[in-house]
């Protein structure tokens, strides 16, 4: 965090205020691709996505239901948070509930949730949301290259 602030600090000196965050934007947006491509234990995908996830769950717990023990899940506000962060809707055309949908099926594909279970209504499994954002770096990895 302190490396942050000397960050924002140094490149503050150097730019117009109507100019500066996107120029930090842009800036840590580099800095986080060089460091996931970079990585020389190459697990900088699996770290991404881990931190990702847990940038987004934003203190928020997982669920777990009976209906699939050992399963974690993720909240309706969770996939929100990712609509969001992500630009899903202007980037791929999903809108907020499009999305959460899609998720559901995915999750539903793998076998982890059953669209006629209420009890799972408002819940995604962590591994569909997870398998989204480890194809989403993917994607930004190659479009970089």
């Amino acid at each position: 965090l302190f490396e942050f602030a000397e960050m924002w600090s140094q490149h503050s000196r150097k730019y117009q205020v109507y100019e500066l965050q996107s120029r930090m934007e842009g800036l840590c947006t580099l800095k986080l691709w060089k460091s996931v491509v970079a990585d020389v234990d190459g697990k900088g995908i699996k770290k991404f996505v881990d931190w990702f996830i847990l940038l987004m769950l934003d203190g928020s717990q997982l669920n777990e239901f009976d209906s699939h023990p050992g399963v974690q899940y993720v909240t309706r506000d969770t996939a929100q948070l990712i609509h969001e962060v992500l630009n899903i809707e202007k980037t791929y055309g999903y809108d907020s509930q499009g999305f959460f949908d899609l998720l559901q099926r995915v999750g539903e594909e793998m076998g982890l949730l059953k669209l006629e279970d209420e009890q799972l209504d408002d819940a995604i499994p962590l591994t569909a949301v997870e398998s989204m954002i480890h194809e989403f770096i993917i994607g930004f990895i190659k479009l970089m290259s």
